[in-house]
């Protein structure tokens, strides 16, 4: 339940953190390595980037800022999960995100396995305040890793789909 919470608050922080236009996806800059302070990891983040501390719970966690990307959070766990576990979570965090009482099924999760984990992207529906009509669709990215011991899941929610590369490119590049 608390892990629920933990993980259903970094998602609701991050769902209006980006917002940059699909065009400007294409104009990327070159990926540049930062690190992740209290976490004693580095990633690779597209231009200059701003890392903040932003814990998540009692889990310590950072968020990474760009103004070219949008936002980033990485934060440990303190155990790893199964890819079902996390399409569970994430159908919760969705709910949870827009007000609804339950969860709310992402469309078209898909995974990769990683060699240290594995990557988690999806869809959803999003809804006017108070839950009215849809307004859109946004997608989401999951990715959960153990990286010297320490579980970490890097997520986000790209401004449009042509950032999403970009997201999964950061995340994945977690040392």
């Amino acid at each position: 339940m608390i892990r629920t919470f933990i993980v259903a608050t970094a998602f609701v922080a991050s769902l209006g953190a980006c917002s940059k236009k699909s065009e400007q996806a294409a104009k990327l800059p070159a990926l540049q390595p930062v690190k992740l302070g209290k976490l004693s990891l580095t990633m690779d983040v597209p231009g200059a980037a701003t890392v903040t501390d932003e814990n998540v719970g009692e889990n310590p966690g950072v968020r990474v800022f760009g103004e070219d990307f949008g936002a980033i959070f990485v934060v440990a766990l303190p155990q790893a999960i199964t890819v079902e576990e996390a399409k569970t979570a994430v159908a919760k965090e969705i709910g949870i995100g827009q007000g609804k009482p339950g969860p709310v099924a992402p469309t078209n999760p898909t995974s990769e396995t990683l060699s240290d984990g594995f990557a988690l992207t999806y869809k959803y529906t999003l809804y006017k305040a108070g839950g009215g009509e849809a307004v859109g669709e946004n997608t989401g990215i999951a990715v959960y890793r153990t990286i010297g011991g320490k579980v970490v899941r890097c997520h986000g929610i790209p401004a449009d789909d042509a950032l999403q590369p970009t997201f999964l490119t950061s995340c994945k590049s977690l040392r």
